[in-house]
């Protein structure tokens, strides 16, 4: 899959699930390269992406945090001390169900380049059904287990 592909879909799913993205330049010192969050918003240069699989990635850190901060997440939430406890793990499987749910294959997620290493890990845990994060996402109240025990999406985004 070519990365205007991926990142046509990417962007068509988060913001039909109610996330707003605009392209535009980003800073060169941005976290993750052609993608910043900036007032709760994915701002991404299409020409500097390095993985566009990290769009949904940026998504999930907007996702899972609070409403009430929603709107005022800007730059690195790590760097920044604006991400809360678990919300790492959370936007990673967030990544994962959303990427599922665009069409994207999930080596364009859980890339060589990012996940201090640990993308294959993460990758072959949810591969076989190992939602790491799964109560976080209930908690969160975004996900919740069918009849059968299987992990499904009810709200894309923190209520």
């Amino acid at each position: 899959m070519q990365h205007k592909e991926i990142i046509e879909r990417a962007s068509l799913f988060v913001r039909g699930v109610g996330i707003e993205m605009e392209e535009g330049k980003v800073g060169e010192d941005c976290f993750v390269p052609g993608i910043e969050i900036r007032g709760g918003k994915i701002v991404f240069d299409r020409n500097e992406i390095r993985f566009p699989g990290d769009l949904f990635h940026e998504a999930g850190h907007i996702a899972v945090c609070e409403p009430a901060a929603r709107n005022s997440l800007s730059g690195s939430m790590i760097a920044n001390g604006e991400q809360k406890e678990g919300e790492e793990i959370a936007a990673i499987l967030w990544s994962y169900f959303a990427a599922k749910q665009a069409g994207v294959p999930l080596s364009q997620v859980f890339h060589d380049g990012g996940y201090k290493g640990e993308s294959t890990w993460l990758e072959e845990n949810f591969a076989v059904g190992r939602m790491i994060g799964l109560p976080l996402l209930e908690w969160m109240g975004i996900a919740a287990k069918d009849p059968t025990g299987v992990p499904v999406i009810i709200n894309w985004l923190r209520k």
